[in-house]
């Protein structure tokens, strides 16, 4: 889920660079191509001019999604153009799609999916969990589309040039961090989830250039795992032990 998780927060922060979303304090991320832009939203008929989102209060929003309404309705339309019409349960509609969508972004959001929320969307709660699972594995599939190191040379010197007007350090494209998502450890490996925190986690390494763009994200290891650890073990880590991205540097606590 936290690919899924990066994704949208990928797609949160391309309408506010373009200006398809206004007055939103939603934190940031991005990494969408301007030509994906164009074929997210299709022309809808008549008949399919009911929108779930349409029938919830802001008041209703803003407590459990963290985006403003346009933004919800683009990051809705891209999902729902890549969904087949038969991962819903049968007798779906496009106003069902909408809500199941809508229930795993609140999903995300909450930690878990509240009978409250699955009520108010008007779906079944049991159907609703198997769409978290069907719209996650969707995003997870897509994320390498948003989420991309910057490979060429000119790239790594646009990154590198942002952060040097900012430091004066040279070479630098990104910053090194972890985030640890909490989880309930297997029977007898308890205290290799234990992290530093006091809780149950696996980590996420992630890497973002200068303007919070997403470079990289990998699930790799236990929470109890050191850092330096997790970075030898990852992919982008090899990389950069091989030089594959040049004399640049991400900067980073291990």
């Amino acid at each position: 889920m936290s690919l899924a998780g990066a994704l949208w927060f990928a797609v949160q922060d391309d309408l506010f660079t373009n200006g398809l979303c206004s007055n939103s304090s939603s934190p940031s991320i991005s990494n969408i191509a301007p030509d994906k832009q164009s074929s997210v939203s299709e022309p809808t008929s008549a008949s399919e001019t009911h929108s779930v989102l349409d029938e919830l209060d802001d008041c209703l929003i803003s407590q459990t999604l963290p985006f403003n309404r346009r933004c919800l309705r683009f990051i809705v339309d891209f999902i729902q153009a890549r969904l087949k019409k038969d991962v819903f349960a049968a007798g779906h509609s496009l106003t069902s799609a909408e809500a199941n969508i809508l229930a795993t972004l609140a999903c995300y959001a909450q930690g878990s999916l509240s009978g409250k929320i699955t009520d108010r969307l008007g779906i079944d709660q049991t159907a609703a969990g198997e769409a978290v699972k069907t719209i996650t594995k969707l995003l997870a599939d897509t994320s390498p589309d948003f989420i991309t190191f910057p490979n060429s040379y000119n790239d790594r010197m646009g990154a590198a040039q942002a952060f040097k007007n900012l430091s004066g350090i040279p070479h630098v494209v990104g910053v090194l961090g972890y985030l640890h998502v909490k989880v309930s450890p297997p029977l007898g490996e308890e205290h290799m989830y234990m992290n530093a925190l006091g809780y149950h986690s696996v980590m996420m390494q992630v890497v973002f250039d200068m303007d919070g763009n997403l470079l990289s994200l990998e699930q790799c290891c236990p929470g109890g795992t050191p850092e330096h650890t997790v970075w030898e073990k990852s992919d982008i880590g090899r990389q950069f032990c091989i030089f594959q991205h040049g004399h640049a540097w991400v900067v980073g606590e291990l």
